[in-house]
């Protein structure tokens, strides 16, 4: 099939320094005719860049000697309307489409990008007719460049669904600075509302190193379970997103006391609510699979602390931070 575009724009080389097209390129040829010589050289300028990047050389002046176009486009423009002309020789399709389109109510900066997307989709069109199993068989062999763009035109693309649910699990911190560094994992459920919003939940266990008193050591662990809800911030169907959640959740934290020689303590637990906003950031490995990774500030509403005597040893209290790392399923 040959496809050409005929450019005559005042100061545009789509490809005219040196040899075009190069030796077995495929290529179109471009010509404008365009009282605004300005806005005609970008039209040529946009439409090559199309072409360009689907390995499709475009070509104002053919060296001698080319091989034949893919075929031809003319685009002819006015004032206030662009009649855009893709004229496909018989060598492939022997088909003609024409296009005509209103300038009027489109910003200036935006009518050459117009015009060029409009004349690329007809070309595209035009090809698109090889992918038919009733069209006449073509009389010249189809470049594969050609028929990569009859397939990328003619595929649909995948429309990433909204998921219902998700599950996943992942490495945890808990620190706090007037208490426990807590390191574990977590259990991830998650519900989504519309597209948007969702509810989340957290399950997990903790464990802390142990700390120094003047008269002991404490080791300290604990459960936790948060619930919230995330707001998707960044388009839902994208790659990689971002949200934002606001969680309240409990802790259960049992201290083990160690006494040093002659001193006497005492083990205890008790439930620690907190509340915190987090970043949640996610990337999209897999069609249901993602990596998620989360910040948070937490302030403990109900702290819990282990003492030696009237010092703070230990606990859930002060200003906390929390981050969670793992992969999440979802469905």
């Amino acid at each position: 099939m040959t496809g050409f575009f005929v450019f005559a724009a005042t100061g545009f080389v789509a490809r005219n320094a040196g040899a075009c097209p190069e030796h077995g390129e495929p290529w179109v040829r471009a010509i404008i005719d365009d009282a605004d010589g300005k806005r005609a050289e970008d039209v040529a300028r946009l439409f090559a860049a199309e072409l360009r990047a689907r390995h499709i050389a475009v070509c104002t002046a053919p060296s001698e000697g080319a091989p034949p176009p893919l075929g031809v486009v003319a685009v002819r423009t006015s004032g206030e309307a662009a009649f855009v002309e893709v004229d496909v020789r018989d060598d492939l399709t022997a088909k003609s489409l024409k296009r005509e389109v209103a300038l009027a109510d489109v910003p200036s900066d935006v009518r050459a990008l117009t015009v060029a997307v409009a004349a690329d989709e007809l070309l595209r069109a035009s090809w698109a007719e090889l992918a038919v199993r009733s069209a006449p068989p073509s009389k010249r062999q189809v470049p594969v460049e050609v028929r990569d763009v009859v397939r990328d035109t003619l595929e649909t693309p995948k429309q990433e669904g909204t998921p219902r649910i998700a599950f996943g699990a992942g490495a945890a911190l808990d620190a706090f600075t007037a208490g426990s560094a807590l390191l574990g994992a977590d259990v991830l459920a998650d519900v989504w509302i519309i597209p948007r919003l969702r509810v989340l939940a957290r399950f997990g266990l903790r464990s802390g190193l142990s700390s120094a008193a003047r008269d002991g050591d404490v080791s300290t662990s604990a459960i936790a379970f948060k619930l919230g809800v995330a707001v998707t911030i960044t388009p839902p169907q994208l790659r990689a997103g971002l949200d934002l959640a606001l969680r309240t959740g409990v802790m259960r934290v049992a201290f083990v006391a160690t006494p040093s020689s002659g001193a006497t303590g005492r083990s205890l637990d008790d439930v620690a609510v907190l509340a915190d906003v987090a970043a949640l950031g996610w990337l999209r490995l897999t069609t249901n699979l993602r990596a998620l990774a989360d910040a948070a500030l937490s302030v403990p509403l109900r702290p819990v602390v282990a003492t030696d005597g009237a010092t703070v040893v230990t606990g859930v209290s002060g200003v906390g931070v929390s981050a969670t790392l793992g992969l999440w399923g979802t469905f």
